[in-house]
């Protein structure tokens, strides 16, 4: 069998490095080009007459997502209560679920909160300082707007980046984002759906904001809480087992934006996270509005995760990036 083309730069670096180190043996019985070489991992237990298998091994190895780290050790993965879980929906990706779990982080000489580590190796960040947010509060944008083209996107956002200080905002990551709406009620039923139908479209920024599947996969009980249907229903349940449900609709207005765009432009009506409480109409927690409501704008950011975290994640001891102490 031909070797496939899958080398780049790095692969090349992690095959040179694994070799030297010892952890993988590739035993070649004829020099290259020839099909007839064969390799021995018996470390990993894995046997193949295709070299292809030893370069897929080294790929998987080279490009695995780094794992969530803090004072130089593993953060922990829970599988029950409040803390660091893997993601279920999306491969490589660590999320933060329940009611309070340790996730503060210093930003911006604020307190903010962490609210993934990507598959990509950086940190998701979203500043939940209601009091900070008292004067951002703002429409989503103009009748038959899309996400690239809101006031959101265009005015406020933007001069929110502006606002943060040098040191910190040299730390953010222009990203690619996920805007698309949501095609159908099947979204509201079925989160996978949704999530598919958010990837659908994306934009690329500095700072944005979160979508309405992260807060739905911030909640502890995905059985009663998992879609937005299960959120409307089960309101005083959902609420207590999230911990973007206090950050995002504390003060005044009562709920936050999220960035996900309606499916059709022609559309005026918006999701947004709310309490319910501001306004007669106002359905809450995940809800679609009209985009000339005003609600909060909570900024959502990335961050290199080869930053280096030190603290306990607690709002008394939150992490800081090392520098920022």
């Amino acid at each position: 069998m031909k070797i496939k083309k899958l080398f780049k730069n790095r692969i090349f670096l992690c095959l040179f490095t694994a070799l030297l180190v010892g952890s993988i043996t590739v035993k070649a019985t004829t020099y290259f080009p020839s099909n007839d070489v064969t390799y021995d991992n018996s470390e990993s237990g894995l046997k193949s007459a295709d070299v292809q298998g030893a370069i897929d091994e080294l790929y998987m190895a080279c490009s695995k997502p780094k794992e969530p780290v803090a004072n130089d050790s593993p953060i922990p993965i829970v599988t029950s209560g409040d803390g660091l879980y893997k993601d279920e929906y999306e491969k490589g990706r660590y999320l933060y679920r329940g009611k309070n779990p340790k996730n503060y982080i210093r930003f911006n000489e604020e307190t903010w909160r962490i609210l993934s580590f990507e598959p990509d190796n950086t940190i998701k960040l979203i500043d939940t300082d209601i009091n900070t947010k008292a004067n951002s509060s703002t429409i989503w944008g103009e009748y038959g707007t899309d996400w690239a083209n809101s006031d959101i996107a265009t005015k406020t956002l933007p001069n929110n980046y502006n606002s943060i200080l040098e040191r910190d905002r040299n730390r953010i990551i222009s990203h690619t984002w996920n805007v698309g709406g949501l095609s159908s009620t099947d979204s509201t039923d079925y989160l996978a759906q949704q999530i598919e139908d958010e990837k659908s479209i994306q934009w690329t920024g500095n700072i944005g904001l979160i979508t309405v599947s992260e807060y739905l996969k911030a909640n502890l009980d995905y059985i009663n809480c998992g879609t937005i249907s299960l959120n409307q229903d089960n309101y005083e349940l959902c609420k207590e087992k999230n911990w973007l449900f206090p950050a995002l609709t504390d003060g005044y207005y009562g709920g936050a934006w999220t960035m996900t765009q309606p499916y059709d432009t022609s559309q005026r009506t918006v999701y947004a996270i709310t309490n319910g409480n501001h306004g007669e109409g106002y359905l809450p927690l995940p809800t679609h509005l009209k985009s000339y409501h005003k609600f909060n704008v909570m900024d959502v950011v990335y961050i290199s995760q080869n930053t280096s975290l030190v603290g306990n994640g607690t709002q008394n001891d939150p992490y800081r990036i090392e520098g920022n102490i």
